[in-house]
């Protein structure tokens, strides 16, 4: 029995040796050395990184393993401060980088009616019905917040909306109304 193990234990540290000898000769087969030349180009890449991150040969790919390099870490704040976050970029050299950005608010990039069009409804809603301010809006060529011709329908929503406009039904014309 202990001759079995002795042969085990003689058949693992030869194994070892060859991985071993197998890790110190493609360590020495992968290292390179750079030429003076090279060396110097490097230096002056490392100087204009700006010039390699806007090269039109620098893909995608490429500047995610430039910042890779160049960032230690990235710590966010979203508490100390409401509405804002404080990013810290800690990079390799040693620097930290602060900034406050403001948070997104919801329904801040939706689509809106446009403020002048909201702005001229809230003025003629006193005086014209849905319709006759729809049709000044198009005829001035307002659009909806989704590219659309106004209707009485959605400049009724943003009177009442608004709480502007006077009382009474307001989807007939002014002569509609009289009788």
């Amino acid at each position: 029995m202990a001759a079995e193990l002795e042969r085990r234990w003689n058949a693992q540290l030869t194994r070892v040796a060859e991985l071993e000898q197998a890790y110190t000769k493609a360590e020495q087969e992968a290292s390179f050395t750079l030429t003076p030349e090279e060396r110097a180009a490097m230096q002056t890449l490392a100087q204009d990184v700006s010039a390699i991150w806007q090269a039109e040969t620098t893909t995608h790919a490429d500047r995610k393993q430039l910042l890779r390099l160049a960032i230690e870490s990235v710590q966010l704040d979203g508490v100390n401060r409401p509405g804002w976050i404080e990013i810290q970029v800690r990079w390799r050299s040693g620097v930290v980088t602060r900034l406050d950005v403001k948070r997104v608010q919801r329904g801040e990039w939706s689509l809106k009616t446009p403020v002048q069009a909201v702005a001229r409804i809230h003025e003629l809603a006193a005086d014209l019905s849905y319709a006759q301010i729809a049709e000044e809006l198009n005829a001035a060529g307002w659009r909806t917040a989704f590219g659309r011709p106004f209707t009485s329908q959605h400049v009724g929503y943003i009177c009442r909306r608004d709480g502007c406009g006077r009382k009474g039904p307001r989807m007939l014309g002014d002569a509609d109304q009289a009788r």
